[in-house]
């Protein structure tokens, strides 16, 4: 009963941003050799459970190249205190290791950081909160509440990407910010 998010994006016809990667054997790689895709330019972690980020395992497993990674890592007792069902500190400083062995850079997001920007598309990091600072409007309950809120902006339209906002933050977004 595995399960995850993953929303591969191509952006201007060559960029290719993955948001979140599954857990671990999930399918992600089956899908990329498929469609024959062997590098991505960007994967960014929407938060630090493990059905969203441990699909870069395989990734790097079979050699896919990834240009940069942005992933938030969540205060240890937060975390750890998830271990049964989806954040492990202990997990996630392995996965910071074998991307600094693969040679793939890896970031921490920020509220407003332009993740991709062409004539037509962009793509910004409209809200993200953490365990380390306590940055949040309201009292983070767990790492659900550290999800990135990310929006894809295309011409006219425009798109919300969320990882596994909890109801309390979302709700408060929803009656206080003015630019979702």
């Amino acid at each position: 009963n595995k399960q995850g998010d993953a929303h591969l994006l191509l952006l201007g016809n060559t960029h290719r941003l993955l948001i979140d990667a599954g857990s671990q054997g999930l399918g992600l790689l089956e899908f990329f050799k498929a469609n024959q895709i062997k590098s991505l330019d960007q994967i960014v972690i929407s938060h630090a459970h493990e059905d969203h980020y441990a699909g870069i395992y395989d990734l790097l497993e079979a050699k896919i190249k990834i240009g940069h990674v942005w992933i938030n890592i969540p205060n240890k007792k937060v975390c750890d205190s998830e271990i049964p069902w989806g954040c492990n500190e202990k997990d996630l400083k392995n996965l910071l290791s074998k991307l600094d062995a693969s040679n793939v850079p890896h970031k921490v997001l920020k509220k407003g950081q332009i993740l991709y920007k062409d004539a037509h598309s962009r793509l910004e990091v409209l809200y993200i909160y953490d365990t380390v600072h306590s940055n949040a409007p309201i009292p983070i309950t767990n790492t659900n509440d550290t999800s990135s809120i990310i929006r894809l902006s295309i011409g006219k339209n425009s798109m919300l990407f969320t990882g596994d906002l909890n109801e309390p933050l979302g709700e408060y977004l929803g009656k206080n910010a003015r630019d979702l």
